[in-house]
């Protein structure tokens, strides 16, 4: 006859311990994963801000390159850069008249700078013949032309409801003759992201130099250089931990963000104007 061996099951203590065990196991796994993703979202964050910044950089640095630009041999150089606006003249291009270099000090949009340049339509150099959007124009030559960059954010006032997008970099080019857009010209968009722009121009006399901001420069045809300062940001309002953080342009008022969770980065350069060796 067989006996029947007596058959034993789990203890509800090595239960609870096992349970406990998977418990841990998955706190843990669970909070890499986290851990991953915010780290993912703010290096994605930056790496927006980032290439915003390097964009936006490269091309302005481009644009100021061609500060003064006369292609007739012989004729006296222009200056490289429009004069101050007006005290108190405030007005965005497109408007009539805002041709005109503009300086700010405050933690706002920043600074507008106003490119003097003269037209060629021989040129083989395509940007020679365009507009700041590129489109192509039909001027008479050697036209006095103005190109202003601008931004266009709510950075003063940090809106929530105002995302990456709606933050952003102009252009119009002006017929510095009559202050008016050039015919077939219209002010335009060229990035989106960027919160302010400062500008420093480096005013040279002989072997003295100095960099001053637009209402310090006593003599535009001594400006050899300039040095640019961009904020720009993600478009993922929520890409880094909240906190107050804060940001220097030059020689503006600290911008100041409370209980921000945007990547912001600041991009600066500094530009010599070969038109003005």
């Amino acid at each position: 006859m067989k006996s029947i061996v007596k058959q034993r099951g789990v203890t509800l203590i090595e239960l609870m311990i096992a349970s406990l065990l998977s418990l841990l196991v998955a706190y843990f796994i669970m909070n890499i994963m986290i851990t991953s993703t915010r780290t993912a979202t703010a290096s994605d964050g930056v790496s927006e801000a980032q290439e915003t910044g390097r964009f936006v950089m490269s091309l302005l640095q481009a644009e100021a390159q061609r500060a003064g630009y006369q292609h007739v041999l012989n004729e006296n150089t222009i200056e490289p850069f429009a004069n101050l606006c007006a005290a108190g003249f405030a007005n965005l291009p497109p408007a009539d008249n805002a041709n005109c270099t503009f300086n700010s000090d405050a933690n706002d949009s920043g600074d507008r700078i106003a490119i003097r340049w003269n037209f060629n339509p021989n040129s083989t150099l395509e940007r020679n013949t365009q507009d700041c959007t590129g489109v192509n124009l039909a001027v008479p030559a050697d036209t006095e032309l103005v190109d202003v960059y601008w931004v266009e954010s709510d950075v003063a006032n940090n809106d929530p409801n105002r995302d990456g997008y709606q933050n952003v970099l102009r252009c119009a080019t002006y017929d510095n003759s009559t202050g008016r857009l050039v015919a077939g010209s219209s002010a335009q968009t060229i990035a989106s992201g960027i919160l302010a722009m400062h500008i420093l121009y480096g005013e040279f006399n002989g072997d003295n130099g100095r960099y001053v901001s637009a209402d310090m420069v006593v003599d535009w045809e001594q400006v050899k250089a300039v040095k640019i300062a961009l904020l720009t940001q993600s478009f993922n309002d929520n890409s880094v931990n909240e906190d107050t953080r804060n940001y220097v342009l030059f020689d503006a008022d600290p911008y100041i963000f409370a209980n921000d969770r945007t990547s912001r980065y600041i991009q600066s350069s500094t530009t010599y104007l070969y038109n003005q060796q």
